[in-house]
């Protein structure tokens, strides 16, 4: 991974913004992927991604044990109940976005 310190930094001011403006949803977009919806109702497991910020209301629908058991390399649950998945090592890099999307479609 490049600059790791850096990409936990992203992470980490990530997390505090979606977790303190009660985001819904929020993840990680390069210029060349599809925007996220912006509907909640609209969300689904191909919106997953890099970083992933699911709120407590998500997590309920989701399934919080299914969201603890995800391929991920980190998952951290807030203290608000919303939980960050990290999918991969590498902010260059997607790789494990596919594996976790493949696993959040298996509800």
């Amino acid at each position: 991974m490049q600059e790791p310190e850096r990409f936990q930094r992203v992470v980490d001011l990530a997390t505090v913004l979606f977790d303190r403006f009660k985001f819904d949803f929020g993840a990680y977009r390069s210029e060349h992927a599809d925007p996220i919806p912006s509907r909640v109702n609209e969300i689904g497991p191909d919106d997953a991604s890099l970083v992933t910020y699911y709120s407590s209301a998500m997590v309920d629908e989701i399934g919080r044990d299914k969201l603890r058991t995800a391929p991920a390399v980190a998952i951290e649950e807030l203290d608000s109940g919303g939980v960050m998945v990290l999918a991969g090592e590498d902010i260059n890099s997607f790789d494990g976005v596919d594996d976790l999307r493949g696993y959040l479609r298996e509800r």
